[in-house]
């Protein structure tokens, strides 16, 4: 059976207590009326969270039900080799309106022996900014268990994080193990790995509606910190593409991620027999499929099947547009 392509997902609203109004309403208006939505889960499948398919023949199902039965055909062989019949990624997006807390997430060998899960590495596409907006990512000095404890004790962390300032088009690869929080008023894409895994290590002194603060996880993050790693990759500033028009800027072991600008004239991709998803970050983007063309919106995330092979992406007519290109990670030997 060849699977219908491409397949769009129901975005899934995940409420936050610091979470704003460009998700519900503003931006990308996903989930009108609703409040305070922090996250968007676009494309995902691990337990209690399964993206369903929204629209087409498929209506409805759910992508691991895809994948239990279609897992070459969706994946491709060498990600169904490397990670089994499962999504190896996560995609959302991000809408702080307030700063989040400062955290760190476990790598693969520690989530796997605490929690049975995979460990937690990120990447952050800016998709909006207000002027003065910015991240905390990495210490700015050495650091070691002593001094770390030393300055969560005297609430001061904070200061100890590099600031980053950020705008529209920035690219920021978060590696497990790198302190970091989002500040406030930053709309942004992240691909991750599959997991939920957050130690909270400072949440600012804030309370929820009934006066309780949430968890705090000082003594779990020790472990998940690499305290050797001072240095984060540097935020990409990504200017307008013209030649070439595809230009890879990450290259993980988990996820390999291509910026694409596009005009009116049709640019042709393929998959290489391994899934694509593409997730349009500006103007409107149309995917043509042998004889069928399907629009993408901003905000709109896309899997592509590896089965599906050539296919052309463009903008429409005097309109640039702009989308991540997706990929299955490369293990560095």
């Amino acid at each position: 059976m060849k699977i219908e392509a491409p397949l769009f997902f129901k975005a899934q609203p995940h409420q936050r207590i610091w979470g704003g109004t460009k998700l519900a309403g503003g931006v990308m208006d996903k989930f009108p009326g609703q409040s305070s939505i922090g996250e968007s889960w676009e494309l995902v499948s691990m337990p209690g969270f399964d993206s369903v398919v929204d629209g087409g023949s498929l209506d409805g199902v759910g992508l691991q039900h895809l994948l239990d039965r279609y897992a070459v055909n969706l994946l491709g062989q060498r990600v169904l080799d490397a990670f089994g019949s499962r999504f190896p990624l996560l995609i959302k997006w991000i809408d702080a309106r307030e700063k989040l807390s400062i955290q760190v997430h476990p790598n693969d060998a520690l989530a796997q022996k605490r929690h049975g899960s995979f460990g937690k590495s990120e990447m952050w596409y800016i998709l909006d900014a207000d002027p003065e907006a910015y991240v905390l990512a990495g210490f700015e000095e050495p650091m070691d268990v002593t001094e770390y404890l030393r300055r969560v004790e005297d609430e001061n962390l904070a200061q100890s994080l590099k600031v980053i300032p950020v705008r529209k088009g920035d690219i920021i690869y978060v590696p497990s193990g790198l302190v970091h929080a989002i500040g406030p008023g930053v709309l942004l894409a992240e691909v991750q790995q599959p997991s939920d895994i957050t130690y909270r290590i400072c949440d600012w002194g804030r309370v929820d509606a009934l006066g309780r603060s949430r968890e705090l996880h000082t003594e779990m993050s020790i472990d998940a910190i690499d305290f050797s790693a001072q240095a984060f990759h540097e935020n990409i500033r990504l200017e307008t593409l013209t030649k070439p028009r595809f230009r890879e800027v990450l290259n993980e072991p988990y996820f390999r991620i291509s910026v694409l600008d596009l005009c009116s004239d049709p640019l042709k991709c393929n998959t290489s027999g391994e899934f694509v998803v593409y997730i349009c970050v500006d103007g409107e983007v149309y995917l043509s499929i042998g004889e069928d063309v399907f629009l993408m919106k901003t905000g709109d995330t896309v899997l592509v099947p590896a089965e599906c092979s050539d296919h052309t992406l463009r903008s429409g007519l005097n309109q640039g547009g702009r989308v991540l290109d997706v990929r299955f990670g490369i293990k560095k030997s």
